[in-house]
């Protein structure tokens, strides 16, 4: 049977040439780490830290309550993460404020928004 190759999407490691099934994509590690992920949008099948801003919540020891990912595979607190409602830049965790929402990036390709996805994503 032929494996799948890094950043196909899987159900379980034996379908990964890897050996990985990570987040739901064939990863080229166990990608274990917090605020790490191998289905980060452009980079599907690389163990990459998340966005700042994201939430990690698939991770073996999760960011808890309030905080969010800074980009460098680090729990933070002290700013909102992606999703949550916000009415500045300087409240979320991306720097990214767009619709009353704390988004991953600042959403000005038209007909973008990051309220309607309700997750910080346009």
């Amino acid at each position: 049977m032929n494996k799948k190759s890094n950043g196909k999407t899987c159900g379980g490691s034996t379908e990964c040439g890897s050996g990985q099934c990570v987040d739901g994509v064939c990863c080229n590690s166990t990608c274990l780490g917090t605020c790490q992920s191998c289905s980060v949008l452009g980079s599907e099948g690389q163990c990459i830290n998340l966005p700042a801003g994201s939430q990690d919540t698939v991770a073996t020891v999760m960011c808890a309550g309030a905080q969010y990912c800074d980009a460098a595979g680090t729990c933070q607190s002290g700013k909102k993460a992606n999703g949550l409602k916000c009415t500045g830049s300087a409240e979320c965790g991306s720097n990214f404020c767009v619709d009353g929402v704390c988004c991953n990036a600042s959403c000005t390709d038209a007909c973008y928004t990051c309220d309607v996805s309700g997750n910080g994503s346009p």
